[in-house]
């Protein structure tokens, strides 16, 4: 995660890793927002049920933040799950690295972790061919590109925390997008 370079508010974006997804790992956002005004978290917003929070007031500690989030999603869903951090700088440059959308490809993915990748796994994923799929590696991602759908495909968020030895979560660019244009608008200007 980047330093703020400036531009406009404040803001934090926070990826739950795998939840809502089927019956499992249900956190519901709404109730979510709920525990997290009731225990003294920045102001916060979701985009779609599937684990993007949005805290309009970046914390003075990230890494406090986050404990404090994965700790109080443990303690009111009984949810174990891991959180990746991105500011709207870090998302705006993961978008500007996709090679795959302008080429035609759909969908494209964004696989996110923090911390540092296992580096024999980074060499690993950079000669490996999954074609007809494609892969892009950036600072802090994986940028995957499908010809025909990620279902079918060797290429997936499993194969990303396997190889790089961290925890990741993806989202399809477009859900990004919209969560720059929504919450960061000013972060797309720049």
């Amino acid at each position: 995660m980047s330093a703020r370079t400036g531009g406009g508010p404040d803001v934090l974006f926070a990826f739950l890793r795998a939840v809502n997804l089927g019956r499992r790992n249900k956190v519901p956002m709404s109730r979510l927002m709920d525990a997290l005004e009731e225990n003294a978290f920045p102001e916060a917003k979701y985009l779609l049920a599937s684990g993007n929070v949005v805290f309009l007031e970046a914390a003075p500690e990230p890494e406090n933040l986050r404990v404090r989030l994965v700790e109080l999603i443990a303690a009111e869903f009984g949810v174990r799950t891991a959180v990746v951090l991105r500011t709207p700088e870090d998302l705006r440059d993961h978008l500007a690295s996709d090679p795959f959308t302008a080429s035609g490809m759909a969908p494209v993915y964004v696989s996110m972790w923090d911390g540092k990748p296992d580096s024999e796994g980074l060499k690993s994923l950079e000669r490996e061919d999954f074609s007809p799929d494609r892969l892009h590696l950036v600072d802090g991602a994986a940028i995957m590109g499908y010809v025909a759908g990620s279902h079918d495909s060797k290429l997936l968020n499993g194969l990303i925390e396997k190889r790089l030895k961290v925890q990741a979560t993806a989202r399809n660019v477009n859900t990004l997008r919209r969560l720059l244009e929504r919450f960061a608008p000013w972060a797309m200007a720049s």
